[in-house]
């Protein structure tokens, strides 16, 4: 009998490992406004490109996990999604290239973008996604219906920033653009303190 007691209570320990485990590595959303009407376009080409930014709430321990995003191709190619820290309300430095599969065909799609080293986001933070391409032939991106409304949903904290920024000199300098490309930011937990967040 105390033999199956302690094989019992391995097994239950065992268990509740996994449990916490998987619980740990198990994605979230960190915001979003792909749940919107999609409205007009922004063209990525090698003479546009174009970013938005996005800010990070009071949780810590939040890791990038990949990011979805709303577009189609007309003709182009290497089109690249990257993450980018702030520098004076602009892209900074290039924090991941993610990985994906460009957008193919006339319609609209959602396409995800991987970060292989999901890359630990700061608490209370902004970042950029930044869209790029070497080719003269446009990508483009689904932007948010109603741009004159900074609509999203996500954690508790997080915000996206009104409309994008597009730069027309292969990144060196940025001006503001009213229409919202459409994304969503996913996350998983590092284990950086074991944040405590809310839906709203």
């Amino acid at each position: 009998m105390k033999k199956r007691m302690q094989l019992f209570a391995i097994l239950t320990m065992f268990a509740l490992s996994l449990t916490i485990v998987s619980g740990a590595s198990a994605s979230i959303i960190g915001i979003e406004n792909l749940g919107g009407l999609r409205g007009n376009t922004l063209a990525v080409r090698d003479n546009q490109w174009v970013a938005k930014m996005f800010t990070t709430g009071s949780g810590s321990g939040w890791n990038l996990e990949s990011v979805l995003i709303s577009a189609k191709e007309n003709w182009g190619s290497n089109f690249q999604v990257s993450l980018y820290s702030n520098s004076g309300g602009a892209p900074g430095t290039l924090l991941s290239a993610l990985t994906g599969t460009p957008p193919l065909g006339s319609f609209y799609t959602i396409n995800n973008y991987l970060d292989q080293s999901q890359t630990l986001l700061s608490a209370n933070t902004s970042y950029w996604i930044r869209y790029s391409s070497s080719d003269p032939n446009a990508f483009n991106l689904g932007t948010y219906a109603d741009y004159a409304v900074n609509t999203y949903t996500g954690l508790s904290g997080w915000s996206f920033a009104s409309g994008a920024n597009i730069s027309t000199d292969s990144g060196s300098n940025w001006s503001p653009n009213a229409l919202s490309p459409m994304l969503q930011i996913e996350l998983v937990n590092g284990g950086g303190g074991g944040a405590t967040v809310n839906l709203f």
